[in-house]
């Protein structure tokens, strides 16, 4: 049997337990509800943060030597592949533009000449579709240096990021007073990087150069073929023009001849 005065006591530790139990409760079930409440990032906050540019990180001293090796080969075969390329690809374009160019000048001043006193459509036609055959090609090599562009650009970008690098590795290496052989490894680096970008660049100019010259050969082949098209607007209109009299009135005077 329980004595009495121990009922009040064991009833104190009950109730406290529960209201214990009802608080932990709460709390869990309020949680998301308070997370649910917090501000939310704004759009502006996310893109600040991925916009943000990110430091180039120094290379630790232990890596320099073994690092500058790679990256000055890989540097050495950038430039030897870039030479490859122009030769391949700018080079022969700028032969075949000019190529182009000239023979579609003598050929014009020849068809201009005579393009007033064709009368056959079928013909203009054929010229039309010729000189577009001609715009196709011109668009051909637009694609192909906006192809070259894109890797030109690619390729500096990738230059200036190795060019950072390691200017970020020789301010810290000259703070930290490294060895003369590693800071010479890392102005050879430099030095490498520099002569790469700068070929990357010269191409980029030549690039630049043809694709104006195309721009401005597009621009004479859209005049000729605004030309063409009016030879034939006009060629059009002279199969309807009245060059002799309607037939009824022909066979009026025919039978007035004949009557005679």
């Amino acid at each position: 049997m329980i004595p009495q005065y121990e009922k009040p006591g064991r009833l104190l530790k009950l109730s406290a337990g529960l209201i214990g139990w009802w608080m932990v409760l709460s709390w869990s079930l309020g949680c998301p509800w308070v997370q649910a409440a917090e501000p939310a990032k704004t759009p502006a906050q996310a893109s600040e943060t991925k916009q943000a540019p990110v430091a180039p990180v120094a290379i630790t001293a232990s890596e320099i030597i073994p690092r500058a090796e790679q990256t000055f080969k890989s540097l050495q075969e950038t430039r030897y592949q870039l030479a490859v390329d122009s030769d391949a690809a700018l080079n022969s374009l700028q032969k075949d533009i000019a190529a182009f160019a000239e023979k579609s000048d003598r050929r014009w001043q020849s068809e201009a000449e005579m393009l007033g006193k064709l009368r056959s459509l079928q013909r203009l036609n054929d010229v039309l579709r010729e000189w577009s055959l001609e715009q196709s090609q011109l668009d051909g090599w637009d694609r192909a240096l906006s192809r070259r562009s894109q890797i030109l650009v690619t390729q500096e970008n990738d230059i200036d990021q190795i060019i950072e690098t390691w200017q970020a590795t020789q301010a810290v290496g000259k703070q930290q007073g490294l060895p003369a052989v590693a800071l010479q490894k890392i102005v050879e680096v430099l030095r490498e990087a520099d002569a790469v970008r700068s070929s990357v660049r010269a191409d980029m100019a030549r690039l630049l150069n043809l694709q104006n010259r195309l721009a401005n050969r597009r621009a004479i082949h859209a005049q000729i073929r605004n030309d063409i098209d009016k030879a034939r607007e006009e060629s059009g209109r002279e199969l309807f023009a009245r060059d002799s009299l309607p037939l009824w009135q022909a066979l009026f005077h025919s039978g007035l001849k004949t009557s005679s």
